[in-house]
């Protein structure tokens, strides 16, 4: 196979989404927390890095459910990746980045006659209450619901520079109640960290655990190998590799139950077997594209980090509470012998006789 024929072989893996049973339910659970939201709610989307947030995101966008029109934009999306070495973001960028994405930008790139793009800025003076007045009428007239943060956990403390260094989200929550938005942020257990160390922002908050696959866990083990066995179709040679799920435990293991971990390193993998010129899929080139051990430490370390804010199983949650599952019991049994009660017999005792001619006081006698 030439490189065309590698590449296309990768396109619909690389430009399609491949389902696995996670992904699938937690975007259920997604879609079911939009339709009941609340003005005020947040909805947390965590999980460790490679479990498919973004794409999540993606997906939704790409859906009815924010589907978007010149007058009404039903979702606004920012990315926060720009930020200092302390996590730390402007929040006049913050409004402005807001800004450029309903439709109102805050900045305009210009393209001169060298095709050199210059960004400006066109609210260099604005303050800050100023910026979120344009933003609240522009969501008002734009009828906006949601507000979705990519990478949410830098979304800490404003910079030590700012008049005013509050919390950033406790700011964009009271923001959201004044404007009846809910907010919808991605990121990994740093954001659920960020959110439970505030009542103002855990009380209303719906967490939504995308969870990575557990190689100590059978059911994991499984759903990984139905995972890797579905790429078996569009790469030659996958599939003899992958006969007795020798590939799906070494993939797991790389990648700690990743599975956008294992997508890019099936595909650093087959770019170099077309880089050799090969014409399937081989062990050696899966094995040359494999991962450090430091970078395996560091996925494992995440995972192990990240299961502490899922939910415990059912048996350890009922321990953890205490909960006594009520006994009923029941009324009657049918190998129990049925219960005579001890009724009063009237009829064995003699009326009293009584005669007319009797004086009052001796009737009866």
């Amino acid at each position: 196979m030439n490189i065309d024929e590698w590449s296309d072989a990768l396109h619909p893996i690389i430009n399609g989404h491949v389902p696995h049973p996670n992904f699938d339910s937690a975007y259920q659970e997604l879609i079911t927390a939009i339709s009941i939201h609340r003005p005020g709610d947040i909805i947390v989307l965590s999980g460790t890095s490679g479990t498919g947030k973004t794409t999540m995101i993606n997906k939704l966008f790409n859906s009815k459910v924010f589907k978007r029109t010149e007058t009404n934009v039903p979702a606004i999306r920012s990315i926060f990746l720009n930020s200092d070495h302390n996590n730390q973001i402007d929040p006049k960028w913050l409004a402005k980045s807001l800004l450029s994405d309903i439709g109102n930008p805050g900045f305009v790139i210009e393209i001169g006659e060298e095709t050199a793009r210059l960004k400006i800025d066109l609210y260099p003076r604005k303050s800050t209450t100023d910026l979120y007045l344009t933003l609240s009428n522009e969501i008002k007239s734009k009828k906006t619901a949601f507000i979705v943060i990519d990478e949410a956990s830098h979304l800490g403390f404003s910079p030590a520079t700012c008049h005013n260094p509050v919390p950033l989200m406790s700011r964009l929550k009271t923001f959201a109640e004044d404007n009846q938005l809910c907010l919808i942020l991605t990121g990994t257990h740093e954001t659920l960290d960020m959110i439970s160390k505030t009542t103002h922002l855990h009380r209303r908050s719906n967490n939504i655990f995308l969870k990575h696959y557990d190689i100590k866990i059978e059911q994991d083990r499984k759903n990984f190998h139905f995972f890797i066995k579905s790429f078996e179709e569009h790469i030659p040679g996958m599939a003899s590799l992958n006969s007795q799920g020798d590939l799906s435990r070494i993939l797991m293991k790389g990648s700690a139950g990743s599975p956008g971990f294992a997508l890019n390193w099936i595909t650093t993998a087959c770019c170099k077997c077309a880089s050799l010129g090969l014409s399937e899929l081989s062990l050696e080139c899966i094995l040359a594209k494999s991962p450090s051990k430091r970078d395996v430490e560091l996925r494992e370390r995440e995972a192990a980090i990240a299961s502490q804010y899922y939910p415990s199983p059912l048996d350890e949650s009922l321990e953890r509470w205490n909960w006594q599952p009520s006994k009923q019991q029941s009324i009657s049994k049918p190998d129990a012998k049925p219960h005579k009660t001890k009724r009063r017999s009237f009829a064995s005792k003699r009326p009293r006789k009584v005669s007319a001619m009797q004086p009052p006081g001796e009737r009866g006698v």
